[in-house]
């Protein structure tokens, strides 16, 4: 991203660590949000002098978009918001920024989503982990946003990452690890069906640049209609953490 403009949506936690990422990385920030209140000096007081950090807020607009290479969207904002379709018409890539940290990071990666559980699941894991690997990080819902430590890791590191749906419909090449283990209807406000959240459309387990990804699937409750219809793109082990239901 090195001298690129990247447009960063949404000025909350993990805008802000998407922004400082790339920064680090020679790029330049436009942050969006749509609301008009947002307070411009508190914003930018987050970041250093030298920083180009600049704030576009109430209305985008299409010459805002011009010379923009990409755009990393912030967890919660729906695809289906008019500047987001606005991007997209203007062919300008749009990823989450899970999918940023994962373009920059090192070393083994283990991601964990579902609606209710992950964060136990991704403590457990985590702490599973850090008696192997030295360098162990825990990202993402469950603390700092997987961005604000992408850059820390190495090629020995290993991260466990908490995953909402939500940022997994903006992810490309981010190999994740389906959870169903406590899908309930609480998802509906984006996904619109239990046939689209039962599927795990959009949530996917491969391969990568770093090699083979294994894809655990976790199955608990209401999961049994995802161990019968989904099948995963990768080797993987199933591990049932509350029977066969």
């Amino acid at each position: 991203m090195d001298k690129q403009k990247i447009l960063v949506l949404g000025t909350g936690r993990s805008g802000v660590a998407a922004a400082k990422q790339i920064l680090a990385m020679g790029g330049e920030v436009i942050f969006f949000d749509k609301n008009p209140k947002v307070e411009d000096r508190a914003l930018l007081s987050q970041f250093k002098k030298k920083d180009k950090v600049s704030l576009i807020k109430g209305k985008l607009l299409a010459s805002d978009l011009l010379h923009i290479n990409a755009s990393v969207i912030s967890p919660g904002i729906p695809l289906d918001e008019p500047y987001v379709k606005m991007l997209a018409t203007a062919q300008i890539p749009i990823i989450g920024e899970i999918e940023l940290a994962y373009q920059s990071s090192k070393g083994k990666l283990c991601a964990v989503t579902g609606t209710n559980g992950k964060t136990t699941t991704v403590s457990l894991i985590g702490e599973i982990l850090k008696s192997e690997y030295s360098d162990t990080h825990v990202v993402g819902n469950i603390g700092n946003p997987f961005t604000a430590e992408a850059l820390e890791t190495e090629e020995q590191s290993a991260t466990v990452c908490e995953v909402s749906s939500f940022q997994l419909e903006t992810i490309v090449d981010f190999p994740s690890m389906f959870s169903p283990s406590q899908y309930t209807p609480d998802h509906l406000d984006a996904t619109q069906d239990h046939e689209k959240l039962y599927s795990g459309e959009g949530i996917h387990c491969g391969e990568s640049g770093r090699g083979r990804q294994h894809c655990f699937k976790l199955y608990g409750s209401g999961a049994s209609k995802v161990r019968k219809e989904k099948k995963p793109k990768a080797e993987g082990a199933m591990v049932f953490f509350r029977g066969r239901t």
